[in-house]
C-alpha cells in the first residue's frame, strides 16, 4: 500500500450517488491506496471511508483555488440538540488563516462591552496560536 501524506489537499470529489448519496459533490482526498483499485478516502469534515477508486473523481485545478464563498463545513451543536435549519453561519478556521484572526480581533473588539469574558477567551486563544 502506498500511503499520501495527510497534509495533501482535498483534490477529489465524491462522484457516486448509490453510496453515500448525502456526500455527492463533497471533496475528499485519497490517506492511503491500495489493491484492486480500493482507497481511504478522507472528506472536509474528516469522515472516512474505504471504497472503491471509481466512486471519486480528480477535481479540476481551476476547482482548487476556487475563490469566493461556498459550503465547506457542516454545523452540528455540541449538546446534539438540532440546528435551526433556517440559520446562517460563518465558519473560520483561526489557526490556519491570517485574516480570521483578523476577523476575530474585530470581532473581540466588537463584543468586549457587552461580552468581556468572551472576549477574553477569545484573546487568549489568539495569543495561543500565535505565540
Amino acid at each position: 500500500m502506498q500511503r499520501d501524506m495527510e497534509n495533501k489537499p482535498f483534490n477529489y470529489q465524491w462522484f457516486w450517488r448509490k453510496r453515500l448519496p448525502e456526500r455527492k459533490g463533497q471533496y475528499c482526498r485519497v490517506l492511503v491506496r491500495g489493491k484492486m483499485n480500493s482507497a481511504l478516502m478522507e472528506f472536509e469534515d474528516g469522515f472516512k471511508v474505504v471504497t472503491s477508486r471509481f466512486a471519486v473523481r480528480k477535481r479540476k485545478e481551476d476547482e482548487m483555488d476556487k475563490k469566493g464563498l461556498y459550503g465547506k463545513y457542516r454545523i452540528e451543536k455540541a449538546d446534539g440538540s438540532a440546528v435551526d435549519p433556517k440559520a446562517i453561519y460563518f465558519t473560520l478556521r483561526i489557526d490556519t488563516d491570517p485574516h480570521a484572526r483578523a476577523a476575530i480581533r474585530a470581532y473581540i473588539e466588537s463584543c468586549r462591552e457587552e461580552n468581556p469574558d468572551l472576549a477574553g477567551d477569545l484573546e487568549r486563544l489568539l495569543e495561543e496560536i500565535e505565540g
